[in-house]
């Protein structure tokens, strides 16, 4: 959770619990404000309550839709929700966090009777599931449930965001990840991608550049980007 929010996630403050012989996580509700209630509703009810008729698809994108459809609008609170879940969804492709079924993403109605009422709730439910699967639960992208930055970055016209400017979320998503100090033994159960590039930190910002070429087809400006000089920060 702590790296989720060094990523730029907006995640449920939690505290450490420690026990007897090992360490509970408590995380604090985001649902409460003010001595009263507010209403929260799981992703999947959300995008089923949008839907005309079939089942719709449970997805990243699908959800990103509604956020920019019926968000809230103020201060662009709706373009800004639909772009941090691209980097949820990046961060979980990342860490190996596949367990990001419907139940784990969430959405806050903070204005019922507006057209505009949802917000997205803060991670609650993140880390590595080390399973190595190569899939995650929510869909991804235009190669279904693939646990690939391709995959992730195949829509980025539906997170409202243009092909560089998701390439860039990656990169910036990747800088951060990249900085964790692993084992190499757990890198590889953990954080697949970035086991295949362990110095990816140190590189160069055209090399960085030309992963996410490499994983997504997609050519990155690098005028811009800026990546960690060092993995032990």
């Amino acid at each position: 959770m702590t790296l989720a929010r060094k990523a730029g996630i907006t995640v449920a403050t939690t505290r450490v619990i420690p026990l007897l012989t090992a360490n509970a996580v408590a995380v604090k509700r985001f649902d409460r404000a003010d001595g009263g209630r507010i209403h929260s509703i799981f992703a999947g009810t959300a995008l089923r309550a949008a839907a005309v008729d079939a089942e719709p698809e449970l997805s990243y994108p699908a959800l990103a839709q509604l956020l920019r459809r019926a968000g809230v609008t103020q201060n662009d609170r709706n373009e800004k929700d639909a772009r941090e879940l691209f980097r949820r969804m990046v961060f979980n492709i990342l860490i190996d966090n596949t367990d990001d079924h419907e139940k784990n993403h969430a959405l806050l109605v903070t204005a019922p009777g507006a057209n505009g009422k949802y917000e997205l709730a803060p991670a609650y439910d993140v880390l590595p599931t080390g399973s190595g699967q190569g899939y995650q639960e929510f869909v991804c992208g235009t190669d279904g449930h693939d646990s690939t930055l391709a995959n992730a970055m195949s829509q980025p016209g539906l997170f409202g965001l243009t092909p560089a400017e998701a390439a860039a979320e990656v990169a910036g998503v990747i800088d951060v990840v990249a900085r964790v100090r692993t084992p190499a033994s757990c890198a590889i159960g953990f954080f697949p991608l970035l086991a295949r590039y362990p110095l990816i930190s140190k590189a160069p910002v055209p090399v960085v550049a030309d992963l996410i070429y490499l994983e997504s087809g997609i050519a990155l400006s690098t005028s811009n980007m800026i990546v960690a000089g060092s993995i032990d920060d």
